[in-house]
């Protein structure tokens, strides 16, 4: 039988809730939303917080244990991957935009 969520949060559920209104990344939204059905009782375990998020239960227990440890702030904290380089230099980029800035030299 999965255990239930043993977590204190300090935050109030209207706050929980005006901060998922103005979320703009939905990795962010899924998080405060953990949250606040935590806060609201409308979940009590992990797995059922999972099925409900539809994301994984070791994401959801990492997100609770980023919330612990620093709190809302730590738990908002999305990294970004690096990405792959780009193909083209920037100085090209930025000399393309250059020429590209001047009407003349183009017949369309």
């Amino acid at each position: 039988m999965p255990r239930v969520v043993k977590i204190e949060i300090t935050e109030e559920a209207e706050t929980l809730k005006k901060l998922l209104v103005h979320q703009q990344d939905k990795r962010r939204f899924e998080r405060v939303q953990v949250l606040y059905l935590l806060k609201i009782r409308e979940v009590e375990t992990v797995s059922h917080l999972a099925v409900v998020i539809g994301r994984g239960r070791r994401t959801i227990q990492r997100w609770l244990s980023q919330y612990r440890i620093g709190g809302l702030a730590k738990m908002l904290e999305v990294k970004k991957s690096p990405g792959k380089e780009p193909l083209i230099p920037q100085w090209a980029v930025e000399s393309l935009k250059v020429e590209l800035s001047d009407p003349e030299g183009f017949s369309s």
